[in-house]
C-alpha cells in the first residue's frame, strides 16, 4: 500500500492516474475514488476499435508519466484499468518498480510478478533488473489482445487479434524478446497512429 500511496501522490495531477484521496501515515490503509467500471467489466463496450484505441491511449499517458519519473507499473491488466467520471485510469501500483537507487529491498516482490497472460516473459526471470518500459508496453498489448479476441491470455502463447490495424500492433507490442518491443510509450503510441492511418480507420 505504500508503494500505490507513493506513486499516487507524485502523479496525483495527471487525469490518467487514480487518484489516492487520503492515507494513513503507516500506510494501514487509503481511500481512492469509486470507479464507475473496470475495462473487464467494459469488455463489449471496448470491442469497437475506437472505443480500445481512446482506452489504450490513456492508459499509455499513464504510463509515459510514471515511465518519466523511473517507475514501472508491472500489473497492467483489465481489473487494474478503472474507469472515472467518464476517463480511463490506471490503478494497483502494489508490485511498481521503483526508480533505480530508491528500492528498499530488491527480493520484497519474490521471483515472479504480475498477472499470468498479461506478464511478459521477463518478469518471470528477472522482475527486479529486467523491467524497462517495454515490459509495461507488452502487458498493455496483451489487454488489447483480449480486449479485441474474447480471451484470456495464455503466458507466452501468442494471442493476436485478427484485423488490421490492431493485428500489427500487438504482435508489434508483445514480442516475447524484450528489444524486439517498441521501447519506449512514445514508440508505442507511434505505432498505433501509423498503422491506424495505414489502415485509413479512426
Amino acid at each position: 500500500m505504500g508503494r500505490e500511496i507513493e506513486i499516487a501522490r507524485i502523479l496525483s495531477a495527471h487525469p490518467n492516474v487514480m487518484p489516492v484521496l487520503d492515507f494513513e501515515a503507516k500506510h494501514h490503509w487509503f481511500i481512492m475514488p469509486l470507479a464507475d467500471a473496470t475495462a473487464e467489466e467494459q469488455f463489449l463496450h471496448l470491442k469497437e476499435p475506437k472505443h480500445l484505441r481512446r482506452m489504450i491511449k490513456a492508459v499509455a499517458s499513464a504510463l509515459a508519466e510514471a515511465h518519466r519519473h523511473g517507475w514501472r507499473h508491472r500489473d497492467v491488466k483489465p481489473q487494474n484499468i478503472l474507469l472515472l467520471h467518464g476517463r480511463w485510469t490506471l490503478a494497483d501500483w502494489g508490485v511498481v518498480r521503483r526508480p533505480r537507487g530508491q528500492t528498499t529491498f530488491a527480493g520484497r516482490t519474490g521471483s515472479h510478478i504480475g498477472t499470468p497472460g498479461f506478464a511478459p516473459p521477463e518478469l518471470s526471470a528477472g522482475p527486479h533488473d529486467l523491467s524497462v518500459p517495454a515490459t509495461d508496453i507488452y502487458s498493455l498489448g496483451r489487454v488489447a489482445a483480449w480486449a479485441l479476441t474474447g480471451e484470456w491470455p495464455q503466458a507466452n502463447i501468442p494471442l493476436l487479434p485478427a484485423e488490421e490495424p490492431w493485428r500489427t500492433i500487438v504482435k508489434e507490442a508483445t514480442q516475447q524478446k524484450i528489444e524486439r518491443r517498441p521501447q519506449s510509450i512514445d514508440e508505442f503510441v507511434a505505432l498505433i497512429d501509423r498503422e491506424h492511418d495505414k489502415a485509413g480507420r479512426c
